[in-house]
């Protein structure tokens, strides 16, 4: 990978680099008539966790959770540092009950993660949201906008969750 198309800090694709990737991907996806979804990701909690411990620790969190987002992850999935403490996985030939069903690995596989700093250890987790190609979808910014209010519900119910949209009444 490029390093314009690198986040320096986790060594994911960067925003632009994920856009124009996972781009192809939809377009494939939508001439072959194939299932495809997103998982949004966002740390909870993480300006206290920087706040309370420092950019290091945070740092620290960062990387551990690019490489947990690593290892669950398939080889055709594309997986970026969104910004901040957000992250994001284009998933091809995958259906939304499948895609819920990785993210609870993710989630849980976050809350088991122990990150040692400064002689410390910091416990995280983190909030997802789903969401899956619909026909009323033209752009991927779509898919996007609908994990991002999954997300969105996921954080404001209490953390430490999954959450998806649910099926459009023009499925």
């Amino acid at each position: 990978m490029a390093t314009a198309q690198v986040d320096h800090l986790t060594a994911l694709y960067n925003r632009r680099a994920f856009t124009a990737t996972a781009s192809l991907l939809w377009d494939l996806g939508i001439r072959d008539n194939t299932d495809f979804s997103m998982i949004l990701l966002d740390i909870d909690w993480f300006k206290k966790i920087n706040d309370e411990h420092g950019h290091a620790a945070g740092d620290a969190v960062l990387k551990g959770i690019a490489d947990t987002l690593n290892q669950h992850i398939r080889d055709n999935d594309i997986l970026a540092r969104w910004g901040g403490e957000e992250f994001i996985i284009f998933l091809p030939n995958t259906n939304k009950q499948a895609a819920v069903a990785l993210a609870n690995v993710i989630r849980n596989r976050i809350a088991e993660m122990v990150v040692l700093h400064d002689g410390g250890s910091l416990s995280i987790t983190a909030s997802l949201g789903v969401a899956d190609f619909n026909n009323q979808m033209n752009a991927l910014e779509d898919l996007i906008k609908l994990a991002d209010i999954a997300l969105y519900k996921a954080k404001h119910s209490g953390r430490n969750l999954v959450c998806e949209m649910p099926p459009s009444e023009a499925d």
